[in-house]
């Protein structure tokens, strides 16, 4: 099992991160996506090269919806 799985990503974004060749989330993703995908506001400081990125774009992209029309 991807440890990815049970921080609770879609299956869409598990698959790409595991295209990617991620396997095991990095401290500062394991702490932060939980809290990401329940829509809580996060401050995380970590390394470089660290994750953080990640951490926040899954939670961006848990967020999309297909075919919903974002305009203003």
């Amino acid at each position: 099992m991807n440890e990815f799985e049970k921080l609770g990503l879609k299956p869409v974004i598990l698959r790409a991160i595991t295209q990617l060749g991620f396997t095991e989330p990095t401290e500062i993703q394991q702490k932060t996506i939980p809290y990401i995908l329940k829509g809580k506001d996060v401050i995380g400081q970590s390394a470089t090269g660290s994750g953080k990125t990640l951490a926040f774009g899954c939670g961006i992209l848990e967020q999309v919806i297909p075919g919903k029309d974002y305009k203003h």
